[in-house]
């Protein structure tokens, strides 16, 4: 089974058996059987504001059989998270978006989306201070990820940091500055 949503069904179903912005298991399956093997079905009509719940609801009745009975990669509707690529996908996907190949190649100067915003932080930065617990030294910082080069830490170590009050490396300690 594929479980799939669309506003324009038949531009999705042209889509697949292209094999053109599609699901390659799928792909695969369309060649290797031929399409005459395949049944289509619609299970549901809905207003567009429902189709990702729907989709989303159809796919977690999916995801709890065996996996040899779908053709869907990702357990999340319209997203690609719980998707786990091999290093070979993942190296092709990033050949794949190089040099002229990339849509930012070449796009420099007053055209690219940035300009202008050299050294200004994001509204949403959260400013903090580091103690470093040994000496009593505070250092401030003006974001999160600021902070975390810092201490050769992820973003992530250091917002837990702040959450639970934990000291980093038995030496710094974050704070959200007031």
């Amino acid at each position: 089974m594929y479980i799939g949503s669309a506003k324009i069904l038949a531009m999705r179903l042209g889509e697949h058996i292209r094999g053109f912005n599609s699901n390659i298991i799928l792909q695969k399956a369309i060649i290797k059987y031929s399409l005459e093997m395949f049944e289509i079905g619609i299970i549901t009509f809905c207003t567009p504001d429902k189709l990702l719940h729907l989709e989303q609801f159809y796919l977690d009745i999916l995801f709890s059989l065996d996996k040899s009975l779908r053709y869907n990669i990702s357990p999340t509707a319209e997203s690609c998270l719980g998707v786990t690529r091999s290093l070979e996908t993942r190296a092709k996907m990033s050949e794949s978006r190089k040099g002229l190949k990339n849509h930012m190649f070449g796009v420099k100067g007053s055209n690219h989306p940035k300009f202008g915003y050299k050294g200004v932080m994001p509204a949403h930065s959260i400013a903090v201070i580091v103690l470093v617990v040994k000496t009593k030294e505070e250092v401030i910082f003006l974001s999160q990820s600021e902070a975390a080069t810092y201490i050769e830490v992820s973003r992530k170590t250091v917002q837990n940091s702040i959450k639970s009050g934990k000291v980093i490396k038995n030496t710094f300690k974050v704070r959200k500055l007031q």
